[in-house]
């Protein structure tokens, strides 16, 4: 219950920042097709936090998510420069804690 809930809030935490992130990049004078992309890409991780799937599905929704920004900066006028860093969170917390909580599950069983 307690590891849900902290998921959760680390997803909502996720999304906070990685909107953010996205709105200081200038996602706002980004085209449309652009904007879709850029929420996508932030969405992918967050969604895959709080799902209950394995640790190679998380890391493959942050390797796509990376790919979806790099294609929206592709196409975007905008610059959106720092647009990668709306993943920082999301990646910490599925490549460094999930990593960790694994690894202490498989040492305890």
């Amino acid at each position: 219950m307690i590891l849900r809930e902290s998921r959760t809030i680390v997803a909502v935490g996720s999304l906070l920042v990685g909107l953010l992130q996205a709105w200081d990049s200038g996602a706002l004078q980004a085209g449309a097709v652009a904007q879709i992309l850029i929420v996508v890409g932030i969405l992918l991780p967050v969604a895959a936090i709080v799902a209950p799937v394995g640790q190679g599905v998380r890391i493959g929704s942050l390797v796509c998510a990376a790919l979806i920004l790099v294609w929206a900066r592709m196409i975007a006028p905008a610059p959106l420069n720092a647009l990668h860093l709306a993943l920082f969170a999301p990646a910490l917390y599925i490549l460094v804690v999930t990593g960790l909580q694994n690894a202490v599950t498989r040492r305890s069983a």
